[in-house]
């Protein structure tokens, strides 16, 4: 009985030790928010990042036009 309670408990315990399951996000995920606009009023002729891109500092969003 002794034995079997033992050989019980062993396998409970190498019953928890498996690789836990990815998990693409765990916390909390924190973003800044980014209102642009033209320096002047007009109509956008060219768009030239499309929403949700990655941009850098001083890259060009869109043209306007020069009419």
């Amino acid at each position: 009985m002794n034995r079997r309670l033992i050989a019980f408990a062993a396998l409970l315990l190498l019953s928890g030790c498996s690789k836990p399951a990815d998990s693409p996000w765990l916390g909390y995920a924190e973003g800044d928010y980014v209102y642009v606009a033209a320096p002047a009023a007009g109509w956008v002729t060219d768009m030239t990042v499309e929403r949700g891109a990655t941009v850098k500092e001083g890259e060009p969003l869109f043209t306007l036009d020069t009419e």
